[in-house]
Protein backbone atom coordinates (compact mmCIF):
# COMPACT_ATOMS: atom_id res chain seq x y z
CA UNK A 1 0.00 0.00 0.00
CA UNK A 2 1.25 3.49 -0.80
CA UNK A 3 2.19 6.00 1.87
CA UNK A 4 -0.81 7.92 3.21
CA UNK A 5 -1.08 11.61 2.26
CA UNK A 6 -0.72 12.52 5.95
CA UNK A 7 2.52 10.58 6.32
CA UNK A 8 3.83 11.99 3.03
CA UNK A 9 3.27 15.55 4.29
CA UNK A 10 4.89 14.71 7.62
CA UNK A 11 7.90 13.14 5.87
CA UNK A 12 8.27 16.26 3.71
CA UNK A 13 8.58 18.36 6.86
CA UNK A 14 10.78 16.19 9.09
CA UNK A 15 12.71 14.09 6.57
CA UNK A 16 13.94 10.71 7.76
CA UNK A 17 13.58 11.29 11.50
CA UNK A 18 11.81 8.57 13.49
CA UNK A 19 8.02 8.79 13.39
CA UNK A 20 6.00 6.94 15.99
CA UNK A 21 2.53 6.21 14.70
CA UNK A 22 -0.30 4.09 16.03
CA UNK A 23 -0.60 0.82 14.18
CA UNK A 24 -2.53 -2.43 14.26
CA UNK A 25 -1.76 -6.09 13.68
CA UNK A 26 -4.33 -8.79 13.07
CA UNK A 27 -4.19 -12.54 13.47
CA UNK A 28 -6.44 -14.18 10.89
CA UNK A 29 -7.21 -17.86 11.52
CA UNK A 30 -9.12 -19.99 8.99
CA UNK A 31 -11.36 -23.01 9.60
CA UNK A 32 -8.32 -25.33 9.45
CA UNK A 33 -6.60 -23.39 12.28
CA UNK A 34 -4.05 -21.91 9.88
CA UNK A 35 -2.75 -18.38 10.42
CA UNK A 36 -2.52 -15.86 7.59
CA UNK A 37 1.04 -14.52 7.24
CA UNK A 38 2.47 -11.92 4.85
CA UNK A 39 5.89 -11.09 3.53
CA UNK A 40 6.27 -7.75 1.84
CA UNK A 41 7.79 -7.91 -1.63
CA UNK A 42 11.38 -6.75 -1.50
CA UNK A 43 11.80 -7.75 2.15
CA UNK A 44 13.45 -11.06 2.90
CA UNK A 45 13.45 -10.89 6.68
CA UNK A 46 10.67 -13.38 7.36
CA UNK A 47 6.93 -13.55 7.69
CA UNK A 48 4.56 -11.43 9.79
CA UNK A 49 0.90 -11.13 10.64
CA UNK A 50 -0.97 -8.50 8.59
CA UNK A 51 -0.88 -4.98 9.95
CA UNK A 52 -0.31 -1.34 9.19
CA UNK A 53 -0.70 2.24 10.29
CA UNK A 54 -3.89 3.70 11.71
CA UNK A 55 -4.91 6.69 9.59
CA UNK A 56 -5.58 10.04 11.25
CA UNK A 57 -9.08 9.99 12.75
CA UNK A 58 -9.56 6.29 11.98
CA UNK A 59 -10.65 4.03 14.83
CA UNK A 60 -8.11 1.22 15.36
CA UNK A 61 -10.79 -1.45 14.82
CA UNK A 62 -11.52 -0.02 11.35
CA UNK A 63 -7.79 -0.04 10.54
CA UNK A 64 -7.60 -3.70 11.59
CA UNK A 65 -10.55 -4.61 9.36
CA UNK A 66 -8.98 -2.69 6.46
CA UNK A 67 -5.61 -4.41 6.88
CA UNK A 68 -7.25 -7.81 7.07
CA UNK A 69 -9.21 -7.31 3.87
CA UNK A 70 -6.29 -5.76 1.97
CA UNK A 71 -3.87 -8.53 2.90
CA UNK A 72 -6.27 -11.40 2.23
CA UNK A 73 -6.90 -10.13 -1.29
CA UNK A 74 -3.23 -9.40 -2.08
CA UNK A 75 -1.19 -11.61 -4.33
CA UNK A 76 2.48 -11.86 -5.20
CA UNK A 77 3.83 -10.28 -8.32
CA UNK A 78 2.20 -6.88 -7.98
CA UNK A 79 3.84 -3.61 -7.08
CA UNK A 80 6.97 -3.57 -4.87
CA UNK A 81 4.77 -2.87 -1.84
CA UNK A 82 2.40 -5.77 -2.45
CA UNK A 83 2.19 -8.31 0.34
CA UNK A 84 2.57 -11.99 -0.43
CA UNK A 85 0.00 -13.92 1.62
CA UNK A 86 0.53 -17.45 2.94
CA UNK A 87 -1.24 -19.76 5.32
CA UNK A 88 0.77 -21.53 8.02
CA UNK A 89 0.00 -24.29 10.45
CA UNK A 90 3.03 -26.07 11.88
CA UNK A 91 6.29 -25.58 9.98
CA UNK A 92 7.04 -23.20 7.15
CA UNK A 93 4.39 -20.92 5.60
CA UNK A 94 2.83 -22.12 2.34
CA UNK A 95 1.84 -19.57 -0.29
CA UNK A 96 -1.82 -19.42 -1.26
Amino acid sequence: MAMSPYLARLRAVIGHELIQMPSVSVVVVDDDARILLVRHAGHHDGWAVPGGAVDVGEPPVEAAVRERSVRRSASCGGSPRTSCPAWSSAGSPRRC
